[in-house]
């Protein structure tokens, strides 16, 4: 299996996890941190080449309803917009609750969690959510 990216996405920050190469753990890559859309797409390409990516597993915030409602409907835009700059493919993954969960997480081990290391939680979260999903039983 190959490595496969975590995204976490954010109006003005994105959170990226990074498998291992078993495709067994995700581990928080970086965020990035953006103006212009444009511009954050061209740095995930980057990290896809740099980190030899193979897949992307996409956070999709749905409503408690399931319900794509406009921050999903704005990631799930992006989503699209990074698609056509790629040829690997691209899973939505829900992530309701992922940043929370994220949160508590990380004030287990500190007291102060800088946004980056948030977005980065949120990342993996969603990633070992999906790594965890397509393991065989």
């Amino acid at each position: 299996m190959a490595r496969i990216l975590g995204i976490d996405f954010g109006r003005k920050r994105i959170g990226l996890a990074l498998s291992d190469a078993a495709g067994i753990f995700a581990f928080p890559y970086k965020a990035i941190t953006y103006k212009e859309q444009r511009q954050a797409i061209k740095e995930i390409v980057a990290v896809i080449k740099k980190e030899k990516a193979q897949a992307i597993v996409f956070g999709l915030p749905l409503s408690l309803a399931g319900k794509l409602e406009k921050s999903a409907q704005e990631a799930k835009k992006f989503a699209e917009m990074l698609k056509k700059e790629l040829t690997i493919p691209i899973y939505l993954q829900d992530e309701r609750f992922s940043t929370k969960e994220a949160i508590a997480y990380l004030k287990q081990k500190k007291k102060k969690i800088s946004k980056e290391e948030k977005d980065c939680a949120s990342a993996c979260l969603i990633l070992q959510t999906f790594l965890d999903r397509k393991k065989p039983i």
